[in-house]
């Protein structure tokens, strides 16, 4: 018995902390793009200071009076205060993946067993904070409008600007994710050779879990410019907290056997035994067979007196089977279909979420929950079904090669919607059912062949 082992782990960690800029094309601020921010920093007029004194000098390092410029579209902004001043985005994101893998030889038991073992796990954790305040700057006044007017006289409190970066209220937030997923393998083998009789086989066992956890919190308006979330006021309508947790699993057996002689007679079969949380319990678990044979004709002793004209002949057929879990247009069925929901917000398969409206009762704000669809209790999975017959053949000493295949695949119960009207004061959407079918048909060919230098290939 030999074996063979390794554990392969591999781990990162990104942090950033830039300034905050919420004109991003990407609404998580992860994208980096602010080219619009260096468009405008670059062409801050070279003759206004960025920051005053209180008498007026200009200043090379900030200080309390940053300075508006009197000109162009980001007169409302200090661009460089915007920079180096105190708010930011802080992300951190860490992840770690070990993958272990173990392969035994088990001769000694069963010649030509062998087993495999490969286990995965990965883990993320995102962390994004979030801090805002206003910027109050001061407009820039010449010290003598006669004279040389890029002279900046004193900064007042009269003519001051505060810039909102398009944002309600000054805020602080918080944004945390874990993310996690785990797959595990287990691979038996058999292959083996009796003369020119060879036998293999595999049987695999699978299981796949992941899971992701979100949280937003919010605070707004604080009590003095601060990064801390004690500073901000505790009224529902100056803080907001939202959260959602994903998880999805699955776990399934492979089997394949293939028998095979002289490369003459060749028979397979395999199975797929999957189940997955998206069905209900009595419909969890899918059985998907699959068989093929071949027939190398050519091999035979009858055919040795045209074996130089017709140099490669084999017949084939085939049936498979396959289940998924994709509805008529082409989604993927949505987890719990098949049980009763409701929810706050209403997401469509766009990815956009609308709050279901809510009530006042007495002095306090209750949020609204709706029914969501009907569910389909029936929910089973999606089945494919193919039969497949052909012809492979070599003419000339294979100088000429193609083949001939006709094909039908049926699909099954998949999940859609009738057609059907309701009343509109029925208030909810049919539950979709496993009722629609399609199928196809057709017949494909092929060929490859020489003529002298000329080598040709047809579909």
């Amino acid at each position: 018995m030999t074996h063979l082992a390794w554990i392969l782990i591999s781990a990162n960690q990104t942090n950033s902390n830039r300034f905050f800029w919420p004109f991003s094309t990407s609404a998580s601020d992860d994208d980096f793009d602010v080219s619009d921010f260096y468009r405008v920093t670059f062409n801050w007029p070279k003759m206004y200071p960025f920051y005053l004194t209180a008498d007026g000098t200009p200043s090379n390092t900030p200080t309390a009076y940053p300075v508006q410029t009197p000109m162009g579209s980001w007169q409302a902004w200090n661009v460089i205060d915007q920079v180096i001043g105190d708010r930011y985005i802080d992300r951190k994101v860490r992840q770690v993946n070990p993958i272990m893998t173990l392969n035994l030889k088990l001769d000694k038991l069963l010649e030509g067993l062998s087993t495999k073992l490969v286990g995965s796990y990965v883990a993320e954790d995102y962390m994004r904070k979030r801090y805002m305040s206003f910027q109050k700057n001061y407009t820039f006044t010449s010290l003598n409008p006669d004279g040389n007017r890029f002279i900046p006289a004193p900064p007042s409190e009269d003519r001051t600007n505060v810039f909102t970066f398009s944002q309600a209220q000054p805020f602080m937030d918080y944004n945390p994710q874990r993310k996690w997923q785990y797959q595990v393998d287990w691979f038996l083998n058999y292959n083996r050779k009796f003369g020119k009789h060879t036998v293999d086989g595999l049987v695999v066992y699978e299981q796949f879990k992941s899971g992701n956890t979100n949280i937003t919190s919010r605070a707004e308006n604080p009590i003095i410019p601060l990064d801390q979330m004690y500073i901000y006021p505790t009224d529902r309508s100056m803080r907001s907290t939202d959260a959602f947790e994903l998880m999805d699993a699955r776990r399934g057996v492979i089997g394949r056997a293939n028998y095979n002689y002289a490369d003459k007679y060749i028979a397979e079969f395999s199975f797929r035994y999957d189940g997955s949380p998206l069905f209900p319990n009595d419909k969890r678990w899918g059985f998907f067979p699959s068989m093929s044979l071949g027939w190398r004709m050519s091999d035979e002793n009858f055919f040795s007196s045209i074996k130089n004209t017709v140099s490669d002949l084999k017949l084939r057929a085939s049936y498979g089977s396959s289940g998924n879990f994709v509805d008529v247009e082409g989604y993927s069925i949505l987890p719990y279909s098949y049980m009763e929901k409701y929810s706050s917000i209403i997401t469509s398969r766009t990815g956009s979420r609308t709050p279901v409206p809510g009530y006042i009762f007495g002095d306090s704000y209750y949020t609204g929950v709706t029914y969501l669809d009907n569910p389909t209790t029936n929910l089973t999975w999606t089945k494919s079904k193919s039969y497949n017959v052909g012809i492979d053949f070599g003419f000339v000493h294979n100088k000429l090669t193609g083949s001939l295949d006709g094909f039908i695949r049926k699909e099954s119960d998949i999940l859609g919607t009738r057609g059907i009207k309701v009343p509109d004061n029925y208030g909810r959407g049919l539950a979709p059912e496993n009722y629609a079918a399609r199928s196809f048909r057709g017949v494909s060919s092929h060929s490859t062949g020489m003529i002298g230098l000329v080598k040709f290939h047809t579909v």
